[in-house]
């Protein structure tokens, strides 16, 4: 009966309660509660986690809730590192930056805080991918991909010009909100007088072809 019970909650682990099961069985008597953020970014991470399971949009849009969970935990661990040490990791996992993330290294928080869920947290596939494409977005993304960027985009210590706009959308159509907010990166970029990444021109597009709209005005 006692190898029953054991089995069972071994198959109900997820991820985080097997890393925590591990290090207790290496001997470990410290429970480490917060992955290595951002140096401001303990809130940030707890946000979109959040947003991702607890604000619904996981929910809503016919999501997997735990592994937008997965995703919205893991999806910025490499933020903090600096714009050589994402390099570095590029050079340890086989990336191959593009003209723009040369110029932007900070930008491939997301290809390699993708790598390290892979390699070293064994994510699926679907959450590795949307946690590598959180920051530009991408052609025909998958709903895990959607949830991820929006929730990362809106989550609620997010105070600039249109945000509110995007939380608005958010609440009706994650892909008229997915438009707006391609809308909005690609104008301040251009205000910017920054290259844009080609992966969030092939994301408008993709919203585009499929006749999305985010303005009133332009609904079907």
């Amino acid at each position: 009966m006692a190898s029953e019970t054991n089995e069972t909650r071994e198959k109900s682990l997820n991820f985080l309660e097997e890393i925590i099961e591990e290090s207790i069985a290496g001997g470990e008597t410290r429970i480490q509660t917060r992955f290595p953020p951002e140096p401001n970014g303990y809130l940030h991470i707890g946000h979109a986690k959040s947003i991702c399971i607890n604000f619904g949009l996981a929910k809503k849009y016919g999501g997997d809730p735990e592994l937008a969970g997965a995703a919205g935990i893991l999806h910025d661990i490499t933020k903090h590192l600096s714009p050589q040490e994402q390099l570095n990791l590029c050079e340890k996992y086989g990336i191959i930056p593009c003209t723009v993330e040369k110029s932007e290294p900070k930008m491939l928080h997301g290809k390699t805080a993708a790598a390290i869920a892979r390699r070293e947290y064994h994510m699926p596939d679907e959450v590795c991918d949307a946690i590598a494409c959180h920051t530009t977005g991408r052609a025909k993304m998958t709903i895990l991909d959607k949830i991820l960027y929006l929730a990362d985009y809106i989550e609620e210590t997010r105070d600039f010009p249109g945000v509110e706009k995007a939380r608005e959308l958010a609440e009706t159509s994650i892909d008229r909100a997915l438009l707006y907010c391609y809308d909005q990166t690609l104008i301040e970029l251009i205000t910017r007088g920054k290259l844009i990444h080609s992966d969030t021109i092939a994301a408008y597009n993709d919203m585009i072809r499929q006749g999305v709209r985010w303005r009133d005005e332009e609904k079907a």
